[in-house]
């Protein structure tokens, strides 16, 4: 359904998961990047593929980086 972009709305990014290895003091969801790797690969990709979207995960904590691209 391309229906924002019909309405003008052109989405570039999505993160799945924002600040994975924050501490929240609420309810939140914490993804691990294996957990998003898999959410991304197995579910997101696919769905994205007709638009003009890219995923970014660990995006918040760069800084770890090498220790989880594998």
């Amino acid at each position: 359904d391309k229906s924002l972009e019909k309405e003008g709305v052109n989405i570039k990014y999505l993160s799945p998961q924002n600040e994975p290895r924050a501490r929240q003091i609420w309810e939140s969801c914490v993804y691990g990047y294996r957990a998003q790797r898999r959410l991304a690969y197995k579910y997101l990709a696919k769905s994205l593929d007709k638009f003009d979207t890219k995923l970014l995960l660990w995006d918040h904590n760069k800084q770890e980086l090498s220790k989880v691209a594998d």
